[in-house]
């Protein structure tokens, strides 16, 4: 359990995924070594998760491949009684789901997770990602179907994530703030630039926070909304910055469906001489000075930590709004 629990960690604190790799193959020839097999799913699912964002499988959104595969994994005898093992699944093909933009393998996890979250009740260290995704994907529904239950299910996870950030959990502020935003985006008639605040302080915060995975996945959803709106120019410098960010955090799966999803589209619209910065492979290695609020010159969300710099709170520490402030 313990080497579950730390493969579970480093990728929810958005390390870097090849690091992953390395450790969860030690860590399962050790366990299949010493005969530690209730260990194993632990960090298999991990495992394949993060081989999943890298772009080595075969379906980005089915855990099989090279660490496992997941019909053996739900199918094997008495899995469906170990319900920590099957959440376990469910919330990481949740995750990996969201970060493909494939929303109905995202709901199926989310409510099959949901169904079994007496296991993830409590102080658990995955519980904020895991809210922040489940709000995020029941947003994506209701946008797809305009069916009300997402709205009020989106609604409930942001309300639960609020009491981790009232009880002084620092690093929950900014997946917080990105589902506020997400709300104000959601919002009829909406103001850009109140939008772009609320996006802008969540990028911030991730920073802060220094989790990587968090700001790309900040600065993408900022882009899919002006994308939306049609605002080329924002959209590209959003999106542009979140495959940088990707790429850092080593996801190059997640860089090639960007590419194909956003930049195919974008390009022909920017002015001449624009770039993504996404190479054919999708390694994002050729990207701009960036000085916006997503990153800066010769910065990195790894480099700030390497160096030693110490996260202060945003604006004075003022507290977070809560949902009848900001959404209501």
């Amino acid at each position: 359990l313990a080497a579950g629990t730390y493969v579970m960690m480093y990728f929810f604190c958005g390390l870097p995924l090849s690091g992953l790799l390395q450790d969860a193959e030690m860590f399962t020839g050790q366990q299949q070594r010493y005969h530690q097999a209730a260990g194993l799913p632990l960090v298999a699912t991990t495992h394949q998760a993060a081989l999943n964002l890298m772009g080595k499988c075969m379906n980005p959104v089915k855990l099989s491949g090279s660490a496992m595969d997941e019909d053996e994994y739900l199918n094997e005898p008495g899995s469906h009684g170990r319900k920590v093992k099957v959440q376990t699944y469910w919330m990481m093909l949740l995750m990996v789901a969201c970060y493909y933009d494939d929303i109905e393998v995202a709901a199926r996890c989310a409510e099959n997770s949901w169904q079994m979250r007496t296991n993830i009740d409590g102080p658990n260290f995955y519980m904020p990602a895991y809210l922040m995704f489940m709000s995020l994907v029941s947003s994506d529904a209701w946008f797809a179907t305009k069916q009300r239950k997402f709205k009020k299910q989106a609604r409930k996870h942001h309300k639960e994530l609020e009491k981790w950030v009232n009880k002084g959990a620092m690093n929950t502020q900014h997946k917080f703030y990105l589902l506020l935003a997400e709300e104000e985006a959601a919002k009829e008639g909406s103001k850009l630039e109140l939008v772009k605040v609320r996006y802008d302080e969540a990028i911030s915060m991730a920073r802060q926070s220094r989790f990587v995975q968090d700001v790309a996945l900040a600065n993408e959803r900022a882009g899919k909304y002006f994308m939306k709106r049609g605002d080329v120019e924002k959209a590209f410098q959003y999106l542009r910055r979140a495959t940088v960010l990707y790429s850092e955090w080593g996801a190059r799966g997640k860089l090639n469906h960007m590419k194909k999803k956003y930049f195919a589209h974008l390009e022909p619209m920017l002015p001449s001489g624009s770039s993504s910065g996404v190479g054919g492979d999708g390694d994002g290695k050729n990207n701009p000075t960036d000085r916006s609020e997503g990153g800066s010159k010769g910065s990195s969300v790894y480099g700030m930590a390497l160096r030693g710099s110490r996260p202060t709170l945003p604006s004075a520490g003022r507290p977070a709004p809560s949902l009848e402030e900001s959404v209501l």
